[in-house]
């Protein structure tokens, strides 16, 4: 068989298909792309919301508790809050930047170690405050370099004084004492190679580090930390626990002892001096066979752990796996006069807690959760585009079914021969006889597209109906909701949530029914597909879920971005319209084409 030239010939092959990319247009590639670019932002910018809360810690002194625990988000910022009942009640939580590392009660005073942004980092520094008011009264850093504390991470009492304990730059345990300057002093207490250093040379501070104080003739403090096999690694990875004491000498100087090592691995932990001089240690292992638990721990007098009992708690998170990351724990006065234990759990994104009085343990209480608002906004917002992303690649595989290619090339010389047949008989068949040619339908001219002064003036006179109806609301079935959410701000973002919802509810409900809003009504605007009709309800309610303006923070620089996309397009849409295929122009006449 002879080949036909035009299968040899590359340049005969015939004209070459456009790709799906260009064949959908800008009115779905657009907003593909910014969809993308959408996602990515909000994962970045949200992740602050379902980090959730961290970092227990707790003191008490008779029946007065305090408890702290930290906000968990890219600002640093803890909350506290107090108990005068032992930790029955709590009242209500105040706000505070910075990152707690540490709490302890001193005489009159409380005083904390906390770590806030600098230019190099995190830089430490401690507060004084009034134990009645919590008013803070002065703080101060670990600046000079004869202190050796590069990185403070505990707070205790030993012998009637304060003293932050830490790591220096060759991963030695140090010690400073508060004095009664306010400042804090340098001490000799030095323990070489208690932490791991990190490729080149640096020490990598603990995971944890906890204490409990041993009464007896001689100031003793037991302390317990943990270092990870790797110290590049996850906090969460294999590792092991040391402890040490520090205790004061014949002249009043701290010194430390030996390091040993516990036989067991802890995610987090920690000590706690009973009433009858006994040390606790509470731990979560890091392997939990019998199920997830906090094992209460007798420590010896050898320093060696004597299992008391397991204190079990469910899982919580996304995928229900989180467990137990942080412990914090104390003893407060009970009813008539008993010891009540409090400890203190970080389980996921959540601060729990419970109450051991006698041999009893309380349920698990919530002290500080993530609210079920705030989940919705993480994974809602990001539910919702995958869903409009979901749309918008059927819509363009729909557009690929609509706009048929252009015939490719000819596989083989049958079917090469089929075309020309079929060519020649189309040019000798007969031309078909012209009937009267109907009048032409002339299509309705399109509307002005709607001014960018007057479409922002409706969208503002709709957003003020929007405002007045949620705070009548809000004051007859949540009255004071906004004074709550004034001192948290994840409470004030579930409201921007709850208002983002109604306000892309009522444009929906308005557009889908009438194609106008109560604001472009006034106005005497209305939404128009491209050639002048009435959009599908489909279309309209697509057009208002991809609402970046409201979606994307902060709101001016989205704001900026759709003004942007209406400027430069044809038909003055932003981004849900180009989705939707929609415009907002001047109304029609009545008894005009549709």
């Amino acid at each position: 068989m002879v080949k036909s030239p035009a299968m040899n010939a590359p340049a005969e092959r015939g004209p070459v298909a456009p790709s799906d990319w260009t064949r959908l247009g800008r009115g779905t590639v657009v907003p593909i792309l910014l969809l993308v670019g959408l996602l990515v932002v909000l994962a970045h910018v949200h992740m602050d919301l379902a980090t959730g809360y961290m970092a227990p810690r707790v003191v008490a002194e008779g029946r007065r508790v305090l408890v702290f625990f930290d906000e968990g988000g890219r600002e640093p910022a803890f909350y506290w809050r107090a108990s005068e009942d032992g930790g029955k009640t709590f009242g209500r939580r105040d706000r505070v930047h910075g990152v707690l590392g540490g709490a302890v009660l001193h005489g009159d005073r409380l005083v904390t170690l906390l770590a806030d942004d600098g230019p190099r980092g995190a830089r430490w520094f401690f507060s004084l405050y009034d134990k009645k008011t919590l008013e803070r009264r002065w703080s101060g850093t670990f600046d000079d370099p004869e202190l050796g504390l590069d990185h403070p991470r505990h707070l205790a009492r030993l012998g009637g004084a304060v003293y932050a304990l830490g790591t220096d730059r060759q991963g030695s345990l140090r010690a400073a004492r508060l004095g009664e300057s306010r400042a804090m002093l340098p001490t000799p207490a030095r323990l070489p190679d208690a932490v791991v250093l990190k490729p080149g040379d640096r020490p990598a501070p603990p995971v944890f580090v906890t204490s409990a104080e041993l009464p007896g003739p001689t100031s003793r403090l037991l302390v317990f930390w943990r270092v990870l096999a790797d110290p590049t690694g996850s906090r969460l990875g294999p590792g092991e626990v040391r402890w040490t004491t520090l205790e004061l000498d014949a002249e009043g100087a701290p010194r430390f002892g030996t390091i040993a090592k516990l036989p067991l691995d802890l995610v987090a932990a920690a000590a706690v001096t009973t009433p009858a001089g006994e040390v606790l240690l509470l731990g979560a292992p890091t392997e939990t066979p019998e199920g997830p638990a906090v094992h209460v721990w007798r420590v010896l007098q050898t320093g060696l752990p004597e299992l008391r009992e397991r204190v079990t708690y469910a899982r919580e998170g996304l995928t229900g796996s989180a467990g137990v990351t942080a412990l914090a724990a104390a003893f407060a006065e009970g009813d008539a006069g008993a010891e009540r234990l409090l400890m203190m759990a970080q389980i996921g994104g959540s601060i729990r807690y419970r109450i051991r009085e006698g041999e009893v343990w309380s349920e698990w209480l919530d002290l500080a959760r993530v609210p079920a608002e705030q989940r919705a906004v993480v994974y809602g917002w990001g539910a919702s585009l995958l869903a409009l992303a979901a749309a918008l690649v059927l819509q363009g595989l729909a557009a690929l079914r609509r706009r048929p290619r252009p015939p490719g090339p000819p596989r083989d010389l049958g079917e090469l021969c089929a075309r020309a047949l079929a060519e020649r008989a189309q040019e000798q068949a007969p031309a078909p006889v012209e009937a009267a040619a109907p009048a032409a339908e002339v299509e309705p001219e399109l509307s002005e597209a709607a001014p960018l002064p007057e479409r922002m003036l409706a969208f503002l006179v709709d957003l003020g109906f929007v405002v007045v109806t949620i705070l009548g609301l809000v004051q007859v079935f949540a009255p004071g909701l906004g004074e709550r959410a004034a001192s948290d701000p994840r409470g004030q973002l579930a409201l921007v949530a709850m208002f983002v919802a109604a306000v892309v509810a009522y444009f929906a409900v308005f557009e889908a029914l009438f194609a106008r809003t109560p604001g472009k009504r006034l106005l005497d605007l209305e939404v128009q597909d491209l050639k002048g009709g009435r959009p599908t309800r489909w279309a309209l309610l697509c057009r208002n879920l991809f609402r970046v303006e409201l979606l994307l923070p902060p709101p001016y620089l989205t704001m900026m971005l759709a003004l942007l996309m209406m400027v430069v397009s044809p038909h003055r849409q932003r981004p849900g319209d180009l989705l939707a295929r929609t415009a907002v122009r001047r109304a029609r006449p009545a008894g005009g084409a549709a």
